[in-house]
């Protein structure tokens, strides 16, 4: 009964010492918490600060830049050479409108999908060819079976179609033409993507080829349609890319001279160009036109290269941006590796490999990766 009693007469005491001790804890575990978050707070405040200075760092040497522009222009000089001159992100360039901005980022898009996917859907169509009568489509007694080949880039060649037809301004001749490719495209994309899952998995071997006649129709009408509007577009997109091309290698020129603007447009131009020689039929695909576009090509990529080892470390974007512009010259400098490759093969008078470094595969890779890099610093040029 003591006992009892006595356990009675402490059990209020035990549960209040209880509660402090849990208070006590759980303002131990709050208490890392608390000094994070006041750790965080502190940081992000002199983010804040790092980011204002830096943003009035940019401002000045803007401004200077531009004074020492309009001090050089003033004294009938061009306008004074290196560092201060490295092209900034948002500058706009005397000479050229809006709409010539706008229009390069459309003209752009469609010689993009033609560079992408003209060579992949022409080695896709020759390989089913090779198998499949066209006039009867296949019937399941082949002898051989090829299949037929995947175009990975035809998702991102739609996309980049519907990308340059919403772009303003609107250029009729030329959309008119690259909304036949996106009908096309649109026709082909789905039936192209079963059949490359279908003979891949060899499903005529369990059907008697019955989904392989079923896909044909459409396999060879989308084919020619897509054929038919490159033809189409091809020397229209030419035709207004050479044009607004000179219009702006003659703004930058007179505006900042032959250093990083003018040597980056110049090189993407002579590029495109090679790209659009590569993409025509073997048929179409003249060797010394394709030897001069490549050369144009290859020495542009020499000169924007030479002229970056020559800055001494200076690159033309943002410090923060400075890897991307790196990785854009890498993969320039690879494309211009497989354009040396070439040029040897054509100098031979040799065709092209169908497999290897210098097959129109891999030139369309590397041109892709080098244009897939360029877009992340085109804001600058």
């Amino acid at each position: 009964m003591r006992s009892r009693a006595f356990l009675d007469r402490i059990r209020p005491v035990m549960a209040f010492a209880c509660c402090c001790g849990l208070l006590a804890a759980a303002c131990g575990k709050d208490e890392p918490k608390q000094k994070a978050a006041q750790k965080k707070q502190a940081a992000a405040s002199d983010d804040d600060d790092e980011l204002e200075q830096w943003e009035r760092e940019r401002a000045e040497k803007k401004a200077k830049r531009e004074a020492d522009e309009e001090a050089a222009a003033s004294k009938g000089r061009g306008p004074p050479a290196g560092p201060a001159l490295a092209p900034k992100k948002g500058d706009s360039i005397p000479g050229l409108t809006a709409d010539d901005v706008a229009l390069r980022g459309k003209l752009n898009d469609y010689s993009e999908t033609l560079a992408r996917c003209a060579p992949q859907l022409k080695a896709s169509n020759d390989k089913y060819r090779d198998w499949a009568d066209v006039e009867k489509g296949p019937t399941g007694d082949e002898d051989i079976v090829y299949g037929v080949l995947d175009a990975p880039d035809l998702d991102a060649c739609q996309k980049l179609v519907d990308k340059g037809l919403a772009r303003k301004p609107e250029s009729f001749d030329v959309d008119s033409s690259a909304t036949k490719l996106k009908e096309a495209l649109d026709k082909l994309y789905p039936v192209l993507k079963r059949a490359v899952v279908y003979y891949d998995a060899k499903g005529w071997q369990n059907d008697s080829m019955e989904k392989g006649k079923a896909m044909h129709e459409g396999l060879v009408q989308g084919f020619e349609m897509a054929f038919a509007a490159i033809v189409e577009l091809r020397p229209k997109l030419e035709a207004a890319d050479r044009t607004l091309a000179e219009k702006e290698l003659d703004a930058v020129k007179q505006k900042y001279g032959k250093g990083y603007r003018w040597l980056y447009r110049t090189q993407q131009y002579r590029c495109r160009v090679f790209a659009g020689v590569l993409a025509l039929p073997i048929a179409e695909r003249d060797a010394k036109l394709l030897a001069e576009a490549l050369g144009g090509c290859k020495d542009a990529i020499v000169g924007l290269s030479a002229f970056a080892g020559e800055q001494k470390g200076d690159v033309p974007v943002n410090s923060a941006d400075t890897p991307k512009w790196r990785t854009f010259l890498d993969a320039a400098k690879a494309f211009e590796q497989v354009a040396r490759q070439v040029d040897e093969i054509l100098k031979k008078g040799e065709p092209l490999p169908d497999e290897g470094d210098a097959s129109i595969g891999a030139i369309t890779s590397k041109y892709s990766r080098m244009q897939d890099k360029s877009r992340e610093i085109d804001d600058y040029f």
